[in-house]
């Protein structure tokens, strides 16, 4: 497990699962959950095995497109 501070997420439109990729494409893991508040949230990052990530490694969530609403539709 990994636990990232993370600036500008909105703990409220998390989801467990969203790969974490390195710079340079590399998978290393899946989002778990979320700690802390909207002010200071923290992301727990469950490692793939073998995973490694250096201290100055810069890390990305890929986020995917929120499912269409399904919503009345006006006529």
């Amino acid at each position: 497990m990994l636990v990232l501070r993370v600036g500008d997420l909105d703990p409220r439109g998390f989801r467990r699962g969203l790969a974490v990729l390195t710079g340079d494409g590399r998978r290393i893991g899946t989002t778990y959950d979320v700690i802390g508040g909207v002010r200071s949230p923290y992301v727990v990052v469950r490692l793939d095995p073998g995973a490694e990530v250096r201290g100055d490694e810069e890390l990305y969530v890929a986020l995917r497109p929120s499912p269409p609403s399904r919503g009345r539709r006006r006529r």
